[in-house]
């Protein structure tokens, strides 16, 4: 009887140590702990990292991801730093966000993750310093004593060794700490590979895009390469609202330092006669493109047989079209056609002015000129003024 008791206790057991447990999503947010803010981590310890995540439920057990919750930061995107401002190791010890469980079609849901953050030793250097021994002295002593049919001198010799000097070893430990940059400068920024014309003292941009956008490729190049930078509500825009708010955060290699640079999405609804353009960038120049103006110059160099040129649609469905832009010379026209889809054509010009050399040619002739003028000048006085001597000798 104890037998059987005991294999129906062991078969018990092993069910509830091995049956699947579905981690839970949580309707409210209010009774879960998560981290937030960035900590210092000390070196040659184990910080534990929690992060909360936000779902929507679309029906069922599927669970669609809106993101992080805002004040939770990701681990896994370097947001701390070690005592010797090393990034640490991540590792994700649980995820509280793989449930099968069925949830309320259109209603929020929150997860937690658990991240374990690593940070190593810190390194540190030996130097060992060993002092010789002490060497042998020799002493030589003379004694001179009488006899009876003169001197003797007797002369005695010791070699006299210093008590054995012990090796000494000197150990110098020295931390290496490593100096840090608080570089969060930004070289560019580009929105659908177009740049934004980034400015160090403007931290606020706007551009637009049609309706039904779901998303927007942002690319950020940071003058420290070392530095980090972090995009946020670049994806799912919402349909219902007239602007989507993207934000740009750079965090400095220390882990302390930020700048943040906020860029505003304006979404209209494209007419299918409207022909004008959203923009034109022109690479290296700078045009002042407005989509109601269709005439612009530019000043290029007499090398120049090219132009890199960008043109961004109002919608999908315009065709555009640029001919005259090979083998520039001055008064060359380049011609960008925009077609709707009602058949409606803009037609913008980019008029080529290149700088000539023939200014500083006439220059270099008028200079000669004068400076002969001035030599014919001088040598006619000499020539009369000798022609007087002679006269009158």
């Amino acid at each position: 009887m104890k037998k059987i008791l005991r294999a129906f206790l062991v078969l018990i057991v092993g069910f509830i140590f091995t049956k699947p447990v579905n981690a839970e999503f949580y309707a409210s947010r209010n009774s879960l702990q998560f981290n937030t803010g960035t900590i210092r981590i000390q070196n040659g310890t184990t910080y534990t990292y929690r992060s909360l995540y936000m779902y929507t439920c679309s029906g069922g057990n599927k669970y669609i991801l809106k993101g992080l919750y805002p004040g939770s930061l990701d681990p896994s995107k370097t947001k701390f730093k070690c005592d010797d401002y090393q990034d640490p190791k991540v590792f994700r010890t649980s995820n509280g966000c793989t449930s099968n469980n069925t949830c309320v079609p259109n209603s929020q849901y929150y997860c937690i993750v658990t991240f374990d953050l690593t940070c190593p030793p810190r390194v540190t250097t030996t130097t060992t310093t060993t002092k010789p021994p002490t060497p042998t002295k020799t002493t030589t002593r003379s004694k001179t004593q009488s006899t009876g049919g003169g001197y003797k001198t007797t002369r005695r010799t010791t070699q006299v060794t210093e008590a054995p000097t012990v090796p000494t070893t000197e150990i110098t430990t020295e931390e290496t700490t490593k100096a840090v940059s608080n570089n969060t400068n930004i070289k560019s920024i580009s929105v659908r590979k177009n740049s934004i014309g980034y400015k160090s003292t403007k931290d606020e941009y706007r551009f637009r895009i049609a309706y039904g956008v779901k998303s927007v490729e942002i690319e950020v190049e940071l003058e420290d390469p070392k530095a980090k930078y972090e995009v946020t509500g670049n994806t799912e825009f919402d349909d219902e609202k007239t602007e989507e708010e993207i934000k740009i955060v750079v965090t400095a290699e220390d882990g302390i330092t930020t700048k943040e640079v906020k860029i505003i999405a304006e979404k209209f609804k494209p007419s299918e006669t409207d022909c004008t353009l959203a923009n034109i960038y022109v690479k290296d120049y700078s045009i002042n493109y407005e989509k109601n103006t269709f005439d612009y110059s530019v000043t290029l160099g007499k090398e120049v047989k090219t132009l890199d040129i960008e043109t961004v649609k109002q919608y999908d469905s315009q065709i555009v079209n640029v001919s005259g832009n090979e083998n520039l010379k001055n008064k060359s026209n380049i011609v960008i056609e925009v077609e709707a889809p009602s058949g409606e054509i803009c037609t913008y010009t980019l008029k080529v002015k290149k700088n000539s050399s023939v200014g500083k040619y006439i220059i270099i002739i008028i200079v000669l000129l004068l400076a002969l003028g001035v030599a014919g000048y001088f040598l006619y006085r000499y020539i009369n003024k000798s022609n007087g001597l002679y006269k009158y000798e």
